[in-house]
């Protein structure tokens, strides 16, 4: 697959996030070769097996977590991103992933750029809620609750609804969080809360609806946009 630099839709400190050629309906993200460099320097350890696939770590530990729900019976929830696969590309192989969007957006805000731009209102608060209480019912770890790693989404006419796009997976040797659920819980429930009190303090602008298109708005940070910044 070619990518043109026309279709580059953002930039991250791993990764580029690219329209699909041929799909709208998918992103194509590829690790920047300045991040390739970095991991390729850094010095493997025995007992950190994960860092031998190094720049695909994270991956592996964000599909872990999809893999954590389907193993469940929860197959695809629209609260995060869906990975559908990987693909060669001219700069490496890229991961594909379905796009989140907005409306007429062709990527859906995320909450950073909702409390940036003033357009947090009363739908935007309970879409937040909703998603709140998901998570916390789910056994996902989040290592990352970066305001940029979760976008307000909405498909068609469906009520508006916010996804993680980034983030996903234990970053620690030993998996804490995943063997103690109530622990995982709490810390959810503490980051969710410092993210509530941002969408609390934030002033109410015009609709999300208005959404801005492509300038980056909605890119994984690394999981991720259907995406969100990436990384």
């Amino acid at each position: 697959m070619k990518l043109d630099d026309t279709d580059l839709l953002a930039s991250g400190g791993r990764r580029d996030v690219y329209r699909h050629p041929d799909d709208d309906r998918l992103l194509v993200k590829v690790f920047r070769p300045r991040h390739l460099e970095t991991v390729r320097r850094e010095r493997l350890r025995w007992y950190r097996p994960f860092r031998r696939l190094r720049q695909w770590t994270a991956t592996i530990r964000e599909l872990t977590e999809v893999l954590k729900l389907d193993a469940g019976g929860v197959s695809h929830p629209r609260q995060i991103q869906r990975f559908v696969g990987l693909v060669e590309t001219d700069r490496g192989l890229g991961e594909l992933v379905v796009r989140k969007g907005h409306g007429d957006a062709f990527l859906a805000p995320t909450l950073h750029d909702l409390v940036q731009e003033g357009r947090v209102d009363d739908t935007v608060r309970a879409a937040f809620e909703d998603f709140a209480t998901w998570l916390l019912e789910s056994p996902l770890v989040v290592s990352d609750f970066n305001p940029k790693n979760f976008v307000y989404a909405r498909d068609g006419d469906e009520a508006p609804y916010f996804a993680i796009v980034d983030g996903l997976g234990e970053t620690t040797y030993l998996p804490v969080k995943s063997l103690f659920p109530a622990l995982n819980r709490r810390k959810k429930r503490e980051k969710l809360d410092a993210l509530r009190r941002r969408l609390d303090g934030a002033g109410t602008g015009r609709a999300p609806d208005g959404a801005r298109t492509p300038a980056g708005a909605g890119i994984i940070s690394d999981f991720p946009a259907a995406v969100a910044p990436a990384h």
